[in-house]
């Protein structure tokens, strides 16, 4: 699904809706470029979000029902102040006709970067978690609990890491990024 549809679907939606909820007339559909969630819904500004990476990669029901979603959101939080995933918030997602679940079965993408710590003597390198985008500053961060390892946590390349352990690249060819 292309992103101009996508909003075109989604104003759709909120006109349809906004005959049984008129107040759905005031709030806005915009994009973003998240990749780990397919939408949000921003009560401050009377917004919903809906993710590109997800809008590409996800067919028309999964889009749909992330539209849904994020106006049970607004729904819930204009008629009864809920914000959560609650009985209420799923009450009108049923109503509404949205799959009234916390989190949604749709694809996301692999995440580019891992941060890992490294053993430049044994050449050991521990995963420690996987990231979307690098952050700068990485240096002044340490393991929860393990402030010996403040300055030596570092970006790696996940494509890089994987190949490291195939043992299909040495540990000389890997290029940290801090």
């Amino acid at each position: 699904m292309n992103h101009q549809d996508a909003l075109s679907l989604a104003a759709e939606i909120r006109q349809e809706l906004a005959r049984e909820f008129p107040f759905l007339s005031n709030w806005s559909v915009v994009l973003d470029n998240a990749k780990r969630r397919a939408g949000a819904c921003m009560t401050v500004g009377q917004r919903v979000s809906l993710s590109r990476w997800h809008i590409q990669h996800n067919d028309l029901t999964t889009v749909k029902d992330t539209i849904l979603h994020e106006f049970a959101h607004s729904i819930a939080f204009s008629l009864h102040g809920e914000t959560g995933h609650g009985k209420v918030w799923q009450k009108v997602a049923r109503q509404i006709g949205a799959k009234p679940r916390a989190t949604g079965q749709f694809n996301l993408p692999e995440a580019p970067w891992s941060i890992v710590t490294r053993c430049l003597i044994s050449k050991e390198i521990n995963f420690v978690a996987h990231r979307y985008r690098k952050k700068k500053g990485l240096e002044k961060y340490a393991l929860k609990g393990q402030p010996e390892t403040q300055g030596q946590l570092f970006y790696l390349c996940s494509e890089q890491l994987s190949q490291y352990r195939k043992g299909a690249i040495q540990f000389s060819t890997l290029k940290f990024i801090r």
